[in-house]
């Protein structure tokens, strides 16, 4: 596995900001799965070089975000779920 982190870290070092902020850019909005490893190690190096005070910001952040994901998961799907019966539309 240290070759994949050698690799990303090696292929991005000599990039500017906006290079790096682009590559997470579009590495997000692909939603490609494969380039998830690569948002991994960045992260780790974030992790890695925080202080406990930053790494439990990062975490409070993480667990509100998870948190409001899942709800606008369950309230969209109580919203869809009752006009799925009613209709009978499954491709709501």
């Amino acid at each position: 596995m240290d070759d994949i982190r050698n690799y990303i870290k090696n292929n991005f070092k000599d990039n500017d900001i906006d290079d790096i902020k682009e590559s997470i850019i579009e590495s997000i909005k692909s939603k490609d799965e494969v380039l998830l490893p690569g948002l991994g190690v960045f992260f780790e190096l974030v992790w890695n070089n925080s202080d406990e005070e930053e790494r439990n910001e990062l975490l409070k952040k993480i667990k509100k975000l998870l948190l409001k994901t899942i709800t606008m998961g369950l309230l969209i799907f109580t919203l869809i779920t009752p006009v799925k019966a009613i209709t009978g539309n499954t491709r709501i």
